[in-house]
Formats: C-alpha cells, structure tokens, sequence
C-alpha cells in the first residue's frame, strides 16, 4: 500500500471528510456569569462535551482569541485519539492483529505484581500500593482510559489535591512512585513520555532541607548511649551511614574479619552492600566478644524488635528518645492537630533521627574533599543507574574516604 494510499484509507476509517470536523468553522463562544466581569470561553473538548473555562480578562477581543485558543488545542486533541484509533484499525486490516492499548487501571495491576515479584521489602509495596491507589481513586471514571491520555495536569491536579491534607514528605513520596509507573509504562512502550517526568513537588516539599549532625551532637548522643547503641551508631557511619534497619539485622555470618569486611544485603535496595572494615569501626569489632555461631545476632535487643516486626519504628522510636536526652529533639506529643497530624517529633516533622546519619556521611565527605562518586558508592546509592555509573569506585579509595571522616 502507498503512502497516499493509507492516508486515503485513515481518512476512511476516520469517516470525515479532510476539510470536515477538523478544519470547519470555529466553534467557540463567550459567556458572562453572574457577578462576574471575566470572560467565559466555551468550546467542546476532548470528550465531545462541551467545556468552560476563564479566559481571565475582561477584553472582548483578547478574550476571543483565548477561547480560539483553548478550541484548537482540543481539537489536535481529539484530532490525535482518533487517528491513533485509525491507525490501529488499519493495523488490524492489513495485519489481521488486534492492537490492545493498556488502561491505566491494567497497568497498574500489573506493574504492582511486578514490584512484588523483584523482590521488594513488604512494606514499599503496601506504600506502593496505596499511592496507586490513592491515584487512581482520584482519576475516578478515568480508570479505564487509555494510559497514553494520562495527562501532566491530571497528576499535578492529584499531587494539589494531596497536598491539601498529607505532609510535603508525603506528596513527594507518593509522586517518586507514581514518576517510577510512569517510566515502567515508558521502558514497555506503553506510553511515549511520562506526564510527570521532570514534575516538580509541592513548594513545602521543595523548602525541605535534610539535616546533619555535627560531631559534637553525635558526640553527645554516643556519650547517653548504652554500648548496643553505640555499636549501632558506628556500624552505621562505618559503612557509610547504612540504614537502621540493616545494621539492626546484622549477624556475625556479616562480618568477614580476616578479609576486614561487612557484607550483607540491603533490605530496601535489594544491592549487595560489601564495605571495608577500617578505622573506628575495625577497633570496635575488635573489641566485642565473637560469637562462634554465624547466625547470632551483632545487636541482640535491636534484632529481636526488627525481627519480630519487620519494621523499625520502635528502634527509630528509642533513638528519638536518646536526641531528646541530648537536647537535639523535643519530646513528642500525642495530641493532634486539626487535619490528624501530629506535634512535636513525630515522623516527618524535619528533626534529627538516625536515617540522618546517612546524610551526615556523605556530607562530612564532600566538605573533606571527597569525590562524590565515592561517596555515593559508599552510601550504597538507591539509584541502580547511578550505582552502575559508579561502579570504578575500588576498595582502597572507600578505605581512605572511611577512614578521614571524624571519629566518635
């Protein structure tokens, strides 16, 4: 079939003329409400129904042609849904195959059961699964649409929307998951861009600083601290400021003496972490009682709460308890406020906790001179193209990087 050929065909399938629908007369108007001294545009959107939108001005002229505006760019809309349908029937004539595009309620059905087949710890998928869901809640009838005519502006309606009840934390959180859907959908080729790559978060979100410590903070945190939490402490910045949750399911098969390395896998990544034993956290290794049997636990009270929950609430809970003794944190209050969140230093109030040592880390080694790439391989970076990007980083340099950050 030629070129002019299939054209003549799509606009068979189309069933318009080429000087039809698409190219006729304009069919906007202009409307005043009540009390109200803008002009109203009024045109037939994408759906077919018909719309109205503020043009925002009170000029008459400049008001047409924004309600012009809005007409054309509901027509190369439904221009292109149409003739994506066309093409797909004539696929189908000439191919005998039937192209089935993915809903957006299909896709994320599916890319859930993907998640939890790679692996990932239980409670990322339920968070996983209730920003989907909380998405696709929103979206409402729009569940059975085609995921290529998910728009920007329906994910920025739904980021607003959360924005209005939910933390900045939160909204970030939950637009990281829908940004890693959409790049799913986009490494399938079910859709050809992602609508909210590149989406910023909420302003509040975007204000939010990560803290750090200074060593004489963690110097007095270290100084309240009972000898498991300070083995916990530094186990953590040992390795680069690994997570609470890692360090706290450690057991003596992690620890690899004679070759003076801790090797374990990391619970919210799913990465072989492997880092050297070297300076402060070599001598405190050295200095505890080994345990001939392999699987004993390095913190047996943190252990026994991680593995009996799973989570590390409670551990992150003692924690804060030792930042209030030390005066770094206020002491948390039960009492709500209107809306359900909490005061004091509940989860996602910007405080100091242990997930910050991580950020302490890394930031002690940029202010030393560090390069970066070795300390986000240190760090253990969540991001798999970074980690591949980073893969030069030998052993010998995180030994030096270990072993230049400031000592308890």
């Amino acid at each position: 079939m030629s070129y002019l050929q299939w054209f003549r065909h799509c606009w068979i399938l189309l069933d318009v003329e080429p000087h039809g629908e698409f190219y006729g007369e304009h069919m906007a108007s202009l409307r005043k409400k009540n009390r109200c001294k803008v002009w109203f545009a009024r045109f037939y959107g994408v759906d077919g129904r018909l719309q109205e939108l503020s043009t925002g001005t009170r000029n008459e002229r400049e008001a047409e042609r924004i309600a012009l505006a809005f007409e054309d760019a509901a027509r190369r809309r439904r221009t292109l849904k149409v003739t994506r349908d066309a093409i797909e029937r004539l696929h189908g004539d000439l191919t005998g195959e039937v192209v089935e595009s993915q809903t957006l309620k299909h896709y994320c059905e599916g890319w859930l059961v993907r998640k939890r087949g790679e692996g990932i710890k239980p409670s990322s998928f339920t968070f996983y699964s209730t920003a989907i869901a909380k998405f696709l809640a929103f979206l409402g009838d729009r569940l059975s649409a085609p995921m290529t005519s998910i728009t920007r502006r329906e994910v920025e309606a739904f980021r607003d929307h959360e924005a209005r009840t939910l933390s900045a934390k939160t909204v970030g959180h939950h637009l990281k998951c829908l940004r890693m859907m959409f790049r799913g959908a986009l490494e399938d080729r079910v859709i050809s861009e992602s609508p909210c790559e590149f989406m910023k978060a909420t302003r509040a979100a975007q204000m939010t600083t990560k803290p750090i410590f200074t060593i004489e903070q963690l110097r007095a945190v270290f100084s309240l601290a009972d000898a498991e939490w300070r083995s916990l402490m530094l186990f953590s910045l040992g390795t680069g400021g690994q997570r609470l949750g890692d360090m706290a399911a450690l057991t003596w098969r992690n620890v690899d003496l004679p070759k003076r390395e801790v090797r374990f896998i990391s619970q919210k990544t799913n990465r072989a972490i492997n880092r050297p034993l070297v300076g402060q956290l070599l001598e405190h290794v050295e200095s505890l009682q080994t345990n001939n049997e392999p699987s004993a636990p390095i913190h047996p009270r943190a252990y026994a709460i991680w593995n009996r929950t799973g989570r590390t609430g409670i551990l992150s809970g003692q924690f804060v308890s030792l930042l209030v003794q030390a005066g770094l944190r206020t002491k948390k209050s039960h009492k709500k406020e209107p809306g359900g969140k909490g005061h004091g230093a509940g989860s996602g109030s910007g405080g100091l906790s242990f997930h910050c040592l991580r950020h302490t880390v890394i930031t002690w080694g940029e202010q030393l001179g560090i390069s970066k790439s070795t300390m986000m391989e240190l760090a253990g970076h969540d991001s798999e193209a970074m980690s591949h990007h980073y893969t030069h980083v030998g052993r010998e340099a995180l030994e030096r990087a270990v072993a230049s950050l400031p000592t308890l």
